[in-house]
């Protein structure tokens, strides 16, 4: 027949059942699935099955089952004259072998990798240790696994192929480079994988040293084998590690890129995961302020907080999907690395796409992608997903809820340099005034270090108020990069002029700017009640328009621009004692900017300019600003400052004020020394001459008595107050009078009847 004669290249045996039958494994080996190569001397798994076609990724062997076959007839050419002899085909139907590459078993290595590891003496192992914070015991302990060696002074490690060092990777002055030039990379593996039960992935080697040196791994401790890739594109070296094994993941911080809204340590994430489908892979997060393992690692004191981290890892699906179970739809990632909404007919697509059937096998009830979508419901289902201020992307317990975080703030990495003409602008903007500029500065440290940390600590409102062009606005932009890049605008559920507030939880820095004013005194009321929400309290509830409302931890600060005059100011609420704290109120003064601000060009040469200090700015912050002692908040970290024209013309606007006014009133029109009466009464007195300009300023039930107790705090010698077991009663004296005309404090009623 047509069939016996054609070669096994064209025919309908898979791959996998030709290595099967040619005795390489005890079982047809699953498509896609990994074996001990024949070509070369494997001890880990390193060549990938897939129907007709092989590739190994330690000696570079690949090709189709025809490559395959003739490659095998140099191992094992009983094996294959049986196989060929069989009704698959004639060995004499393969390309004759001349015309196919071969791969020795045993490759001579040329490359002396032994005499620069003969070359790292004690100095070379302690200026090593000294320059990547880790111990002299565990560089030593490299060198003489040969692992470390000294190329020209310069860290290197051995490329390995085929059991056989054939090159270095060598830190230079500047970058990486690899000797002999043109050599191919491969992982550098520390300690035995087939017989570790935890592998630690990382991508750069130094990171990889920080986590063995952490465990002690050089004192006999079991911590399992190590693997770095050795660069955030090649992730897929990650397929060396064998089947079934645990793996736990470091990526780097990297900075996301504003266009495509990934980073190489995701992508290089994403690609161990897609290149490693047989392993249970889980990724340790190193903490935001830090750029990488061996970064956060040189700082910790002991094991504790690196094991609490692998404890907490989140585990990395192959085919990461979550069910919304708010909205019934799903969301995926994209090939950039983005999360996307979908239904479930877009859904099982990709599902598909990625290799589930959607065919029934026989004695199933459900299809392989059936399977996968009931997976997702029962055990993937989240209760929100989108964008939370403070936190990084990913899969979040928060609450009592999972969440699904879908992008991360974009935080400015702190690096020494200039910040010349920030600091010429701030300077400027507060008159060079000491007290504002630390207020400034101690209240930007607090909340970049939190951001970073991770943590939700409660801070004030900043408040910047001065003329018009002085750089408010500016400075507030400003804010905006330095708090992760995202604003809100927050002002009109504030005012309560809306209950949803679902697009607040996306940013960090929530502002209000050039709003329009609602300046009355319910305005500004709701506008205090919610100070003390955005600024204390560290649960707040989460209302989206169409969905249910949902309880989370955000970050947040809120900062308000305005010009300094009256009927700006009454955007602010009433400040009574229980918001005094929650407000830092600095003063801004009209001054030239720093750089040419004429043309649109000018402009935006100085906005690039300031973007560029804004890590040099940050590394102050953190490592050279201090706050003063007396400057400390135990609550805040910084303590609330108030410019004292700035509390004056707000005092000046407040409701209590506005009631000493009438009173005023009221005792000159009426040429009277003193008003005197319970609070009910002193209100119906004034109603006869203030009903209109009255009823607005007392719109709730006892506002006379809380205001009348507030002037009391600020004029003792002209509020005075007298309680008796039947009544409460006031005596308010005209201004310049020393003491009452009358009797006072007042005989009560039993007194009276006494008499």
């Amino acid at each position: 027949m047509k069939n016996k004669n054609n070669n096994v290249a064209n025919r309908k045996v898979t791959l996998p059942e030709m290595v099967y039958q040619l005795g390489r494994t005890q079982s047809v080996p699953a498509t896609k699935s990994k074996i001990l190569c024949p070509f070369h001397d494997d001890h880990n798994p390193s060549m990938i099955l897939y129907e007709n076609r092989f590739e190994c990724f330690a000696c570079g062997a690949k090709g189709d089952s025809a490559d395959f076959l003739k490659r095998f007839e140099q191992v094992d050419s009983a094996a294959v004259a049986k196989f060929t002899g069989s009704d698959l085909g004639s060995s004499a139907d393969l390309p004759a072998s001349e015309n196919l590459p071969t791969a020795p078993v045993q490759p001579v290595a040329s490359f002396d990798w032994q005499k620069y590891v003969d070359a790292a003496d004690e100095v070379f192992i302690r200026c090593v240790a000294e320059a990547r914070g880790v111990s002299e015991t565990v560089v030593a302990s490299l060198v003489g696994l040969g692992k470390i060696g000294s190329y020209d002074c310069q860290p290197a490690f051995p490329i390995e192929e085929n059991g056989n060092v054939v090159g270095a990777h060598v830190r230079g002055d500047k970058h990486w480079f690899v000797v002999p030039k043109g050599t191919k990379m491969s992982p550098l593996i520390v300690g035995d994988l087939d017989a570790s039960e935890e592998v630690f992935l990382c991508e750069s080697q130094w990171d990889l040293i920080a986590i063995f040196d952490m465990n002690k791994w050089w004192n006999g401790n079991d911590v399992g084998a190590g693997v770095a890739t050795r660069g955030a594109g090649n992730g897929r070296f990650a397929e060396c590690i064998p089947q079934g094994k645990r793996v736990y993941a470091f990526p780097q911080n990297d900075p996301l890129d504003v266009k495509t809204g990934t980073s190489p340590a995701l992508r290089w994430l994403k690609d161990v995961a897609t290149s490693s489908t047989n392993l249970e892979l889980f990724s340790v997060a190193t903490p935001i302020n830090f750029k990488d393992a061996n970064d956060w690692l040189r700082k910790c004191i002991d094991d504790v907080e690196l094991r609490a981290a692998i404890d907490c890892a989140e585990k990395v699906d192959a085919f990461p999907a979550f069910y919304d179970k708010g909205k019934k739809s799903y969301w995926v990632n994209n090939s950039r690395g983005e999360w996307l909404e979908i239904v479930e007919g877009a859904l099982k697509r990709f599902l598909r796409q990625a290799g589930f059937s959607s065919k029934t096998p026989r004695g199933d009830v459900l299809s392989p992608l059936d399977a996968k979508l009931v997976e997702l419901q029962s055990c993937n289902d989240i209760a929100f997903a989108g964008k939370l201020a403070g936190y990084s992307k990913g899969l979040i317990e928060c609450c009592g809820g999972r969440i699904l975080v879908t992008e991360s703030p974009r935080l400015v990495v702190a690096k020494k340099g200039d910040w010349s003409v920030l600091k010429k602008l701030i300077d400027q903007m507060f008159c060079h005034d000491p007290k504002q500029i630390e207020a400034l500065y101690g209240w930007l440290r607090v909340a970049i270090q939190a951001l970073l940390a991770g943590n939700r600590r409660p801070g004030q409102i900043m408040v910047m108020a001065g003329k018009a062009g002085s750089g408010k606005s500016l400075l507030q932009n400003l804010f905006t990069e330095l708090f992760g890049g995202r604003i809100g605008k927050p002002y009109r559920y504030m005012t309560g002029a809306t209950p949803f507030n679902g697009e607040l939880f996306e940013a960090e820095h929530l502002a209000v700017e050039d709003e329009v004013s609602m300046t009355t005194l319910a305005a500004r009321r709701h506008f205090g009640s919610r100070v003390k929400e955005f600024s204390v309290n560290e649960t707040q509830s989460l209302h989206a328009k169409h969905r249910q409302a949902i309880t989370v931890k955000p970050f947040w600060r809120v900062s308000v621009t305005l010009n300094d005059e009256p009927e700006n100011l009454l955007i602010l609420p009433p400040l009574d004692e229980s918001l005094l704290d929650k407000f830092i109120l600095l003063k801004a003064a009209l001054h030239p900017m720093p750089m040419p601000t004429e043309s649109l060009q000018q402009r935006n040469v100085f906005w690039n300019r300031l973007i560029s200090e804004l890590p040099a700015f940050v590394d102050f912050l953190l490592n050279e600003f201090l706050i003063s002692d007396a400057m400390r908040s135990e609550r805040y970290g910084i303590l609330h400052y108030h410019h004292p024209e700035l509390l004056s013309a707000i005092i000046e606007l407040s409701p209590e004020v506005q009631l000493l006014g009438m009173i005023q009133g009221w005792l000159e029109a009426n040429h009277a020394d003193q008003l005197h009466g319970t609070a009910s009464e002193i209100e119906r007195t004034l109603r006869s001459e203030y009903s209109s300009d009255l009823s607005r300023l007392l719109s709730w039930p006892a506002a006379c008595g809380v205001y009348l107790g507030r002037l009391q705090s600020l004029h003792p010698d002209r509020f005075l107050f007298h309680r008796s077991a039947d009544q409460r009663t006031w005596m308010i004296l005209r201004e310049g009078l020393t003491k009452p005309t009358c009797i006072w404090p007042p005989l009560s009623q039993k007194s009276k009847e006494d008499q």
